[in-house]
């Protein structure tokens, strides 16, 4: 195969081959990006990109949804990401491929259409806002949202905040904050971007920085795509009512949702199928 996209943000996209087997069908593509892309994102970034895509098999009308959130999306039956290539030394590409069960994809179908319906990738740009909870007590007496954040579409609301003891993730940096009761805002938020790779991290008045982690449960999302967290919290670890009541709270990274894209291929066909025989 050699079908090649970029996307207005600079992902490049390579189609290699197309594999039909028993077991399913796997499509391989190379995946890399841009100059100015690649300066915006981390190291990690294809640990954490994702695609977004359907797949339309005329024969049958059947429409399949891969790799997103929304209502009967499905997820490939086997996925395979080689790193080998990504260091400077080599060409910067991630080998992705994917196959898909032949109960969703049938394995003898001629005409198959893989249609790019976007793409998320977890991109550093930070925006903060100043706490002072003091204020925010005072301000519930009045106001149903004391603190509001917005960015990149997203806008998310705090209402309250109150000290729990919670336990470390293991997402988190290494530290010991178990049995602290430590401060967790609460809110709500509506985001058109992945909830999932958002990193943030407080900073008190002496500089020190806090880990961040997000909870919360992401509703199906609207039809504008925007999806709704009706029970959000920031889980600030090992500040605790001792550490002051102002501090300066930072969005560092944003897994960014991208459908700015227009990519359909025709898949290859063929003209038998050896287990057919």
């Amino acid at each position: 195969m050699d079908n090649t996209y970029t996307t207005p943000e600079g992902l490049k996209l390579d189609m290699t081959q197309l594999v039909r087997t028993p077991n399913g069908t796997r499509l391989d593509m190379n995946i890399s990006l841009d100059d100015q892309l690649r300066a915006k994102v981390g190291e990690n970034w294809a640990d954490d990109m994702d695609l977004m895509y359907h797949i339309e098999i005329p024969e049958t009308n059947e429409y399949r949804i891969f790799n997103e959130n929304r209502p009967n999306a499905r997820q490939a039956k086997f996925r395979f990401r080689d790193m080998t290539r990504l260091s400077e030394n080599n060409d910067g590409q991630m080998r992705l491929s994917e196959t898909w069960d032949p109960a969703y994809v049938t394995v003898d179908a001629k005409k198959i259409r893989f249609v790019l319906d976007g793409y998320t990738i977890p991109v550093w740009e930070e925006k903060s806002v100043e706490v002072d909870l003091e204020k925010m007590r005072k301000d519930a007496e009045f106001y149903t949202y004391v603190l509001q954040l917005e960015q990149f579409g997203d806008e998310i609301l705090f209402s309250k905040y109150n000290y729990w003891p919670v336990q470390q993730s293991l997402k988190l940096p290494e530290g010991n904050f178990e049995g602290n009761s430590s401060l967790v805002l609460e809110g709500v938020g509506t985001f058109q971007n992945d909830i999932n790779g958002d990193q943030w991290v407080a900073i008190d008045r002496e500089g020190k920085e806090y880990p961040v982690e997000v909870m919360g449960t992401t509703d199906q999302p609207y039809k504008n795509e925007e999806y709704i967290v009706g029970d959000l919290r920031l889980i600030i670890h090992g500040f605790k009512k001792e550490n002051g009541t102002k501090f300066t709270l930072k969005r560092t990274a944003v897994n960014r949702e991208f459908r700015d894209v227009n990519w359909e291929v025709d898949l290859p066909s063929y003209d038998s199928l050896p287990w057919l025989k």
